[in-house]
């Protein structure tokens, strides 16, 4: 009896366990089905733990699901990225970026992945500046590009361009917390400091001193202006002699007071430039341009420059600011930026800009 136990025990254990296969069936049921939501979701979260080739598994399999998906093409880049697949993940942002139809908020988001790994690579700064440029033009409240658009700014040594790049990028809904964090504990004090440090501290008596000169400037420039100006003991031709005269030396006086106010900079920066001021003029044009930050004072200076110094070089260092300093949106400036580049001798940079003012139109 007990030598036919052991054999009757194993029979009984190949019955049960082999069967007719219903237990073994019924495991495999009972196992979860991939869909490509699935595979998304866990490639998703395989990225913020910080697996990448696991990631990178899953939107493999998730793309292999649904090939055309463009959602998943970019979530294959994302991951490629988390991987260390730097090539992988650009040509699936290069493949998002092919299908212009897309909605722009999916294009957005692809140019800012591209965009991150070009400034990155420290080597392709143009390309990413173009990038994030086209980035938030698609869709403003990408906070991820403007949070990139302000690294690679601060890199480009633009601090104020920066600063509200970096603020901007606080007023839009989903930014990363831990992009949120680095902003307020340290890039946004940092870049703020920076842009303060470009601006010249003025004492009040100066900057009283200014206005007064400057209110002189515009009235004599009200009285030069006029056709026939009545001036008691002048004629009209010595009226206006004397006011334009008048005017010179109260910009003069007002700019030499505080250069840093953007509108005696701009007025003293034009008289100059009428006038063949060459470096004094683009000294004041700087300073306009740093407290206006406006396209048109930025094309002002530029244009000047080019007819001053052909080579385009001040053209290039103003312009270079003027596209930070707007995010890229102004077509007359970045058209501007390519004639200048193109002066400078710097033909690959000029033709990336002229692309991109191609796009704008």
């Amino acid at each position: 009896m007990n030598k036919l136990l052991p054999f009757a025990l194993l029979v009984c254990a190949f019955l049960c366990g082999c069967g007719d296969g219903t237990t073994v069936d019924a495991a495999a049921e009972s196992k979860p089905k991939e869909t490509p939501e699935t595979l998304a979701a866990a490639a998703r979260d395989a990225i913020v733990r910080g697996h990448g080739q696991t990631a990178l598994d899953a939107a493999e399999k998730a793309l292999a699901l649904l090939p055309d998906s463009a959602e998943y093409t970019l979530l294959l880049g994302e991951a490629a990225y988390a991987a260390g697949d730097v090539q992988k993940a650009l040509d699936a942002f290069e493949s998002v970026i092919a299908e212009k139809s897309l909605p722009k908020t999916l294009l957005s988001q692809a140019y800012s992945n591209k965009a991150v790994l070009e400034l990155e690579t420290g080597e392709m700064r143009t390309a990413a500046l173009l990038d994030f440029a086209r980035a938030v033009r698609l869709d403003y409240d990408n906070a991820r590009a403007w949070y990139h658009f302000a690294r690679c700014s601060y890199a480009a040594n633009f601090p104020q361009a920066a600063e509200k790049q970096f603020l901007l990028a606080k007023t839009c809904p989903g930014l990363d917390k831990n992009h949120l964090e680095r902003i307020n504990a340290t890039l946004l004090p940092a870049v703020s400091a920076a842009a303060k440090a470009t601006i010249v501290d003025i004492p009040e008596a100066k900057r009283q001193a200014a206005d007064n000169h400057y209110k002189a400037y515009k009235n004599a420039m009200s009285i030069a202006s006029q056709r026939a100006p009545v001036v008691r003991g002048k004629t009209s031709a010595q009226a206006k002699s004397d006011a334009r005269a008048q005017a010179k030396k109260s910009i003069t006086a007002a700019y030499n007071a505080n250069p840093s106010n953007g509108y005696i900079a701009h007025d003293y920066a034009k008289m100059l430039a009428a006038n063949n001021g060459g470096s004094q003029a683009f000294e004041a044009y700087k300073h306009a341009c740093a407290a206006k930050q406006l396209p048109s004072v930025y094309i002002e200076a530029a244009k000047y420059a080019l007819k001053v110094q052909p080579n385009g070089m001040e053209a290039c260092s103003i312009l270079a600011r003027g596209f930070a300093s707007t995010y890229g949106m102004n077509r007359e400036l970045v058209e501007l930026y390519a004639q200048a580049l193109r002066a400078a001798g710097r033909t690959a940079e000029a033709a990336q800009y002229a692309a991109f003012a191609n796009e704008m139109k």
